[in-house]
């Protein structure tokens, strides 16, 4: 019964911000995304890092293009998903300014060549998500990518920042043991960071 209400809250909570997706406008996205990449490229995590997961954004996320651009500018290392077609699931590859890129799952922008990165090697990642709230719980898009990524314990000391557009942040996104929880989320009015971190 637990079950069937957390798995309803969640279809609830992600027919809604769907919703609020469908009626941005790009004028608004593009604003939007530019004022969360300057927020991130401020953040202390973000300046003393010296390699960064970042996620390549689809046309309903945050845009992620500056930061990539200025994290191999001031040579920070980058590392993106990559769908694993044997595993059924992501992992981190890392991605240079000149790798040409294949389309993946969904859409989804990825190297055409990939490597694999360990959870060490990363300082903070940037993760996007239909909802977030202020416990950092996340809610995807129900098929648990992000979190059977970031579920190795080699990622417990790595900062992990939620990007969404203010809409998107919620009063509480049912989770259950498995959901990896954000440390931070960033919007294009504010940060907010989680109560349990």
């Amino acid at each position: 019964m637990i079950a069937n209400s957390t798995a309803g809250n969640k279809t609830a909570i992600r027919r809604r911000i769907r919703l609020e997706i469908d009626s941005m406008t790009p004028a608004f996205a593009l604003a939007a995304s530019r004022t969360i990449q300057e927020s991130v490229l401020a953040l202390p995590q973000y300046r003393s890092a010296t390699a960064v997961g970042c996620y390549l954004s689809t046309a309903t996320e945050p845009r992620t293009d500056r930061i990539l651009i200025e994290s191999w500018k001031t040579g920070k290392r980058v590392a993106v998903p990559a769908w694993d077609s044997t595993a059924g699931t992501y992992f981190l590859t890392w991605l240079q300014s000149h790798t040409s890129l294949a389309t993946g799952p969904s859409g989804i922008l990825q190297p055409s060549v990939v490597s694999a990165v360990t959870p060490g090697d990363i300082d903070m990642i940037t993760v996007p998500g239909l909802a977030f709230d202020g416990h950092g719980n996340r809610l995807g898009h129900g098929k648990g990518h992000y979190d059977r990524m970031l579920s190795d314990t080699g990622w417990l000391g790595v900062y992990k920042l939620g990007l969404a557009f203010d809409f998107q942040v919620v009063d509480a996104v049912p989770a259950i043991k498995t959901d990896v929880r954000m440390d931070a989320v960033l919007t294009e009015r504010r940060i907010v960071r989680s109560v349990d971190a």
